[in-house]
C-alpha cells in the first residue's frame, strides 16, 4: 500500500486539528478520545522521524517501533516542561504543545519533501510502503494496546484519587473605595456538611462573632467586619474558624495586619 507522504501529512494535520478542537469544545466521547490520546502519540513521533530522521533506512516494523518510541519520549519529556510551566499537566496545555509538534515537524517534513523532489526524477515518489508480518502487526497492536491503557489508567487514578477533606478560610481587605472592611470567606471542601463557628478577634477583643452556620460540600459562605473602630497595633486582626463538632480547638485561623 503506497501512501504519498503528502497525504500522510494532510491526514495527520487534520486529526490533530480535530483533537484540539474536541478538548477546546470540551467534547468528551469514551471511546473517541482514547484514541487520539494514542493517535497523538504515534503522530509525534511519526512526524518527528519524518522531518528529522527520514534519511535513515527505517522500513516495515523498524519504523513503526520507532515512530511508537520516540513519540512516548517526547510526550514524556513534554510532560516534565509543562510540570514547570504556570499552565501545568492541564488538558489544553497537552494539546497546544503537542499540536504544535507535530505541525512544526509536518511543516518541515514538508518542505523538505517538497526540496527532495526539485533534485529528483520526476517520476520517484517518495512514499512509505507498508510491509509488516503477522507477528509484527500483533506486537505493534499490543504496544498500542499497552500505551492506551497505561494512559487511561493514570488518567482515571489521577483524577479518582482519594484525598482528604478540607476547609477554606480567608480574610482580605476591602478593595471598596472608603470603606474599613474585611471580606471574610468559608469554602467546605470537607465532602460532607458542616457546621461552622467564625469570630474575628484583636488580641483577645471579639471584633465580631458569627454564630453556627451551615455549608454543604463545596458550598461558599461569604461575610464582612467593621474595622472601623480598630487602629493599627502590633496585634493582627485574626479570623478564627471552629468546626461545628469541636467548639474549643480553632480549626483554621487566618491574620490581617493592619496598616
Amino acid at each position: 500500500m503506497l501512501i504519498p507522504k503528502p497525504l500522510q501529512l494532510l491526514a495527520i494535520v487534520l486529526v490533530t486539528l480535530l483533537t484540539a478542537a474536541l478538548v477546546l469544545l470540551n467534547i468528551n466521547i469514551p471511546v473517541v478520545r482514547p484514541l487520539l490520546t494514542v493517535f497523538l502519540i504515534l503522530a509525534v513521533g511519526y512526524t518527528t522521524l519524518l522531518a528529522w530522521a527520514n534519511h535513515l533506512t527505517l522500513r516495515g516494523g523498524v519504523r513503526v517501533l520507532m515512530t511508537v518510541m520516540v513519540g512516548i519520549t517526547l510526550v514524556i519529556v513534554s510532560g516534565f516542561i509543562l510540570n514547570f510551566t504556570p499552565w501545568g499537566l492541564e488538558t489544553r496545555a497537552w494539546i497546544f504543545l503537542l499540536g504544535a509538534i507535530i505541525l512544526f515537524n509536518s511543516g518541515v517534513a514538508f518542505l523538505r519533501k517538497q526540496s527532495v523532489s526539485t533534485n529528483v526524477a520526476p517520476t520517484s515518489i517518495q512514499s512509505w510502503k507498508l510491509d509488516l508480518r503477522l507477528g509484527q502487526i500483533i506486537l505493534l497492536a499490543l504496544a498500542v494496546i499497552i500505551a492506551g491503557a497505561s494512559l487511561v489508567i493514570a488518567r482515571n487514578g489521577a483524577i479518582n484519587q482519594s484525598r482528604p477533606g478540607y476547609s477554606q478560610l480567608w480574610m482580605l481587605s476591602d478593595s471598596a473605595p472608603n470603606t474599613s472592611q474585611a471580606v471574610l470567606g468559608v469554602k467546605n471542601e470537607e465532602q460532607q456538611p458542616l457546621t461552622y463557628h467564625l469570630v474575628v478577634m484583636q488580641g483577645t477583643a471579639v471584633v465580631q462573632d458569627f454564630p453556627s452556620f451551615s455549608l454543604a460540600p463545596d458550598e461558599t459562605w461569604q461575610g464582612k467586619v467593621d474595622l472601623t473602630g480598630i487602629t493599627a497595633t502590633a496585634d493582627p486582626v485574626q479570623a478564627v474558624l471552629y468546626r461545628g463538632d469541636d467548639q474549643t480547638e480553632p480549626y483554621r485561623s487566618v491574620n490581617l495586619w493592619l496598616q
